[in-house]
């Protein structure tokens, strides 16, 4: 094929799925998605074509790359013949109205006949895209250049030759920018640049009135919107992936987009005092019903005391629609969150991170559908809801939360007041206080992390926790807590406690009902003496690490269990630097080794194997 043909053909193809009667005939038929996703296929790989044909003459013994072309070329021509088709069946049903319409005409298209030929169609376009997809993967290995030389000759040829173009779809070519020549399309309805390099996007964009659908998920560098965003009049359908940076475009250019989709991200660098509120009250988010995940970013280099106010009234002014389904908070200056987010029933994740004046946030118990909780940096808070006290008042308490993470909350003592540990005095009544523990328990929870929380001392039970237990530098309440619970964590899988100061014992009771545990590490807990492990309790722990635990004496419940009890499952046994209990380790004899722990395939004592994959290795200088 002559050099530039098959390009122009690959356009041509482009051009005629893109057109306004191809997208009739996909709609009579039923199979406009599979059209446009052949739209997608045929636009990556014309991206591809001129590097292809430049190497193929530059390597004329590449016979790969011979072999594609070959393929592509026959691809591509079978693509022609299925368009010429379409086209003259287009011309069939322009002929309907008309008073001399043919019987044969008429009876092809019929409700019967019209099923049995879309259906026969949809295949052929399918197996062709499935085809087409299958090229396109093989040119990875070829590092073909998307685009080549002739970008903007590309852009040129768009722009004049298909002025009455409606559909152009330029998603993952790793474009760095938007020809402004994109304005002379002016009858374009849907635009895809999703899944490309731009940082901004031209504002000649905003030049297409008629503009319906503009695409720009996973432009992963793209920092601004086009700044007149607001013109695109006909714009029903917005996805972005995508931040909104203040000072670069006005947040209430949004205003009109209430069509927005996908996810924002608001990223405010600067902002001014007397104006900024009317700014973000005019982005009308409260409108966008479609937003999916909002994302709010102050720059921490803006905090000052005298705006406390002002950060408070800029998130207030930010509230999204009650269909919302994931909000992130990052660098908020503000003392108090706004009480909206209660009343975000579909939220399913909440991310609140480096607030560091937060020192209260609005009751979030009572969000339906919320499956994960993230609190990280919040240095002034003490209680994660500091309105409802002990619970009272609250009808559910969190009923789909799965996984929950507080990190570096320095101040924080508790969940409510009521049952920080502070306030519950030995003159309290049993029953009672076991009540309230009952009432103020996560019934889903499946994941909790705790790191750097030094003075949390009382925390709502999670009785059905199943995957982790993460617990780093804070109180060793939680696992206190919960082996005096009714229900034990029992379903766990994985406990990790790392530099617990408090902990100079593990429960006992706790330990005896990890029946589904896996995995137990305990690392730098300079006060654990005690860790006494049931023989019968934990029959599917798998990996065990203790480390940096010097005052440790005790792997067992007594002493004639020996060092560690038996356990069955146990493939790992790991023990460093704990010279309290591992001074003579590893000194004797393979006939001497105990018989309760010969069946552990890897044992590490101090960095060294003293058992590697089931072979007794002692002295042969095998690290870990």
């Amino acid at each position: 094929m002559a050099e530039g043909v098959l390009f122009n053909i690959a356009e041509e193809i482009i051009k005629k799925l893109g057109s306004l009667a191809a997208q009739e005939v996909a709609l009579w038929w039923g199979i406009n998605d599979q059209l446009w996703k052949l739209n997608g296929t045929v636009t990556r790989i014309k991206a591809v074509i001129q590097d292809a044909e430049e190497q193929a003459q530059k390597q004329k013994q590449n016979h790969q790359i011979e072999d594609w072309l070959k393929k592509l070329r026959e691809a591509v021509y079978d693509a022609e013949d299925l368009l010429d088709d379409f086209s003259t069946q287009v011309l069939r049903k322009q002929l309907m109205p008309g008073k001399r319409v043919s019987r044969e005409v008429r009876l092809f298209f019929s409700r019967s006949n019209q099923f049995v030929y879309g259906s026969r169609m949809g295949h052929r376009v399918k197996a062709l895209r499935e085809r087409l997809d299958g090229i396109e993967i093989d040119s990875k290995k070829f590092n073909f250049v998307r685009g080549g030389k002739r970008d903007e000759g590309a852009w040129e040829s768009i722009c004049q030759d298909f002025r009455r173009l409606r559909v152009l779809v330029l998603s993952h070519l790793r474009m760095k920018e938007v020809s402004p020549l994109i304005q002379k399309l002016k009858h374009l309805k849907y635009l895809d640049l999703s899944n490309n390099e731009m940082e901004t996007i031209s504002n000649s964009v905003t030049s297409l009135v008629n503009l319906q659908v503009l695409k720009l998920n996973d432009c992963r560098k793209l920092k601004e919107l086009p700044r007149d965003i607001s013109k695109l009049i006909s714009l029903r359908h917005l996805d972005v992936g995508c931040s909104v940076d203040v000072d670069l475009c006005g947040l209430d250019e949004l205003r009109r987009l209430n069509e927005l989709r996908g996810r924002l991200e608001i990223r405010v660098k600067g902002y001014e005092r007397n104006s900024c509120i009317s700014e973000f009250e005019g982005a009308k988010l409260i409108d966008k019903q479609y937003l999916q995940s909002l994302t709010v970013w102050w720059d921490r280099k803006l905090h000052s005391d005298s705006d406390i106010d002002l950060y408070d009234k800029m998130l207030q002014s930010l509230q999204p629609n009650w269909s919302l389904h994931e909000l992130t908070v990052e660098g908020y200056g503000g003392m108090r969150f706004p009480s909206w987010v209660s009343d975000l029933s579909n939220l399913a994740s909440i991310c609140i991170e480096g607030c560091r004046r937060l020192n209260h946030i609005p009751p979030l118990h009572g969000i339906p559908s919320l499956e994960e909780l993230s609190i990280w940096g919040l240095g002034d808070l003490e209680y994660i809801d500091s309105e409802v006290v002990g619970g009272k008042g609250a009808s559910t308490f969190f009923p789909s939360l799965k996984r929950l993470r507080i990190v570096w909350c320095r101040r924080l003592k508790g969940w409510w007041k009521r049952w920080s540990g502070d306030e519950m005095n030995d003159d309290s009544d049993e029953s009672t206080i076991e009540e309230g523990l009952i009432m103020l328990s996560f019934p889903r929870l499946s994941f909790l992390s705790i790191f750097y929380c030094p003075n949390l001392t009382s925390m709502p039970l999670f009785p059905t926790l199943d995957e982790d237990l993460r617990l780093r530098s804070t109180s060793s309440m939680p696992v206190s807590s919960s082996s005096s619970f009714t229900r034990p964590l029992s379903k766990l899988k994985r406990l990790y406690m790392w530099s617990i100061d408090d902990m100079e014992s593990l429960p006992e009771v706790g330990l005896q009902n990890l029946s589904s545990l896996q995995q137990l590490s305990i690392c730098g807990c300079e006060r654990l003496k005690s860790l006494p492990l049931p023989d019968q309790g934990m029959p599917s722990l798998q990996k065990l690490d203790v480390s940096i635990c010097r005052e440790l004496k005790s792997l067992s419940e007594s002493e004639s269990q020996g060092m560690i009890p038996y356990l069955p499952s146990l493939q790992l046994l790991r023990i460093n630097d704990c010279s309290g209990r591992t001074s003579g380790w590893g000194n004797e004899s393979e006939e001497e080794w105990p018989l309760n722990i010969k069946h552990i395939p890897d044992i590490v004592i101090d960095g060294y194997y003293i058992q590697k994959e089931g072979r007794y290795v002692k002295g042969e200088g095998l690290r870990w």
